[in-house]
């Protein structure tokens, strides 16, 4: 039985995942920031992180950690590099160190937002326009440094993490209490379902597929198209929802308008 150390297991993804991995017949341990969490240790410091993944012992690491919040990022850019970066190297040195005899393989969430300009955008595309995507980009630098799989994704769905909220989450409250939200028009992605995502993350792990891979529906949808769909599926109120363009927002970090993703080579594998 393959042993699957996820680091940030609490959080709104590793929520989800953490369940579709048991099912698949894997051994979880859950990494958290809480003291009270099954396996807690700070990912800032290196001795810490690797004399805990020698105790532990994993065959598979998921990494799941990050500073996702793109405004934020822009704003606190040292705090986003220690999510996004150094806690990606400090991984990546302490697989090193231990691994030797043991072909450790990591499973690293990416985003998306390393993207700009018109999609879709295939692997080599890269081209990232606020902090966030270049610490992200950063950080896949330094997970390829190791054995390990690499997946760009936006994944929507509700979110288990109390207080935190996913784009489709906050889409469905909103009209539910009949307030009315301003969607992009003009930003455009690759959705994926979070019971998507759970499920091929398992199978990366099942097939041991290593490289960068785009990860996400196989066209793409603006935000606002996907806010109507989603409340004309729910048969919620449509006519709160107004469609703006993404300057019309005067939102402190920029955005790439395009995200749309190119999956044909995760789908060949």
């Amino acid at each position: 039985m393959k042993k699957i150390l996820v680091l940030g297991a609490y959080g709104f993804l590793g929520s989800s995942l953490c369940p579709v991995l048991k099912d698949f017949g894997f051994k979880i341990i859950k990494h958290g920031r809480q003291k009270e969490s099954e396996v807690h240790f700070d990912m800032k410091d290196l001795n810490d992180v690797q004399r805990n993944l020698k105790i532990l012992n994993p065959d598979v690491i998921v990494n799941l950690i990050a500073f996702t919040n793109v405004d934020e990022c822009e704003k606190n850019k040292s705090e986003a590099e220690i999510a996004n970066v150094k806690v990606v190297k400090n991984l990546t040195e302490a697989i090193k160190n231990i691994s030797k005899k043991k072909n450790l393989h990591l499973i690293h969430i990416s985003t998306d937002q390393v993207y700009n300009g018109k999609g879709l955008h295939t692997e080599d595309d890269v081209d990232p326009i606020n902090f966030y995507g270049k610490s992200k980009h950063m950080g896949e630098k330094e997970a390829s440094k190791t054995n390990s799989t690499i997946l760009r994704v936006n994944f929507v769905g509700k979110s288990n993490k109390i207080g935190k909220k996913s784009l489709s989450d906050w889409i469905v409250e909103s009209l539910r209490k009949k307030t009315k939200i301003n969607v992009f028009k003009d930003v455009i992605f690759s959705p994926l379902h979070i019971s998507n995502l759970c499920k091929n993350i398992a199978l990366v792990i099942e097939k041991q597929l290593k490289g960068i891979f785009n990860l996400g529906s196989c066209d793409g949808i603006s935000k606002a198209d996907f806010a109507f769909r989603l409340g004309k599926l729910l048969n919620l109120d449509e006519k709160l929802i107004n469609p703006i363009n993404f300057n019309q927002a005067k939102l402190l970090a920029d955005r790439p308008l395009n995200m749309c993703m190119n999956v044909k080579k995760y789908e060949k594998n």
